[in-house]
């Protein structure tokens, strides 16, 4: 019967060869696998439920009170275990039925995958924005929303890229190497220009054009890390789940179904290459389909008959 802590030493062995930081973070889920577990023997380690690991990472805080872990690094945690898993059944150290019984156990978890592919409701983005008290945070969400940015384009938007005069807004270079423009709404422009006269009052606007929208009080450009870890936190409070990419689909599912936007538009403003990954954005189901073409076609033939 093999130990804890046999087999750490056989795995750390094991990943000596991998790039140094892929390698640290993988000692670091697992040694921080085996301390959840205590002194549980290695074999009983099979039966260990991975939402329980999850929950308990997602419950860690740091002194002054923030989660340590957000969800998407905890996707990688119980990965970095099941490929120790699979280390340990390779080794001949447990038998495939055990490896099959944790790979079931890893497949069938997902932190509320459904909910957060679904967009927000009208009544949810009113609680989050009620919600949002840094204003920095809520200048972030809020552009988001009415834009539908990667949380790449909205850390990375400048105030050159904002053009209130022409009423248009340049989103860089960004997955697909393109450059798109996105129209600013009139109904738009006063939010923006509030913005910027509240960040005036902490940072001059001076440095000019190749200063940064979005900023935070120390001048430094607010990471993804930091926003996502804030979006955990509301998500905390609200009782449902947001995160950027949410807030992205979001957009696209109100200027559908409530703007009746074309798909076309929305996947140039969206920056996507191919139409069909706006329609997967969308989540549009079959059922949703045949309503909307009863509702434009009603009971009319294409054709009238010969």
């Amino acid at each position: 019967m093999i130990t804890n802590e046999q087999l750490l030493e056989k795995y750390l062995t094991f990943i000596g060869d991998l790039a140094k930081n892929t390698r640290y973070h993988r000692q670091q889920a697992i040694l921080q696998y085996f301390s959840f577990l205590g002194d549980t023997n290695f074999l009983e380690t099979t039966r260990i439920n991975f939402a329980a690991f999850a929950k308990f990472k997602l419950e860690e805080k740091t002194d002054d009170g923030k989660s340590k872990c957000t969800r998407s690094s905890i996707k990688l945690y119980l990965l970095y275990v099941y490929f120790l898993y699979q280390f340990a059944y390779e080794e001949k150290l447990y038998p495939k039925d055990d490896l099959k019984l944790i790979k079931q156990k890893f497949s069938r978890f997902k932190v509320e995958r459904g909910e957060q592919k679904k967009a927000l409701d009208l009544e949810q983005v009113q609680l989050l924005l009620e919600n949002c008290k840094n204003p920095t945070f809520k200048m972030a969400t809020w552009t988001l929303l009415n834009f539908g940015l990667r949380l790449s384009e909205l850390i990375n938007l400048k105030l050159s890229d904002i053009d209130l005069t022409k009423k248009e807004l340049l989103v860089r270079q960004s997955k697909a190497y393109r450059s798109r423009i996105i129209l600013i709404l009139p109904s738009q422009i006063e939010p923006i220009k509030q913005w910027l006269r509240f960040r005036k009052t902490f940072l001059p606007l001076d440095s000019q054009d190749d200063s940064f929208l979005i900023l935070k009080k120390t001048e430094a450009c607010p990471s993804g890390r930091w926003l996502q870890g804030l979006y955990l936190d509301i998500s905390r409070i609200l009782g449902f789940r947001v995160h950027a990419h949410r807030l992205r689909r979001t957009y696209a599912s109100t200027m559908y179904f409530y703007h009746k936007m074309d798909i076309d538009v929305i996947s140039y403003y969206l920056g996507h290459v191919n139409i069909q990954t706006t329609i997967i954005y969308l989540g549009i189901s079959v059922k949703q389909k045949h309503e909307r073409y009863l509702e434009r076609m009603g009971d009319k033939a294409i054709y009238e008959a010969i």
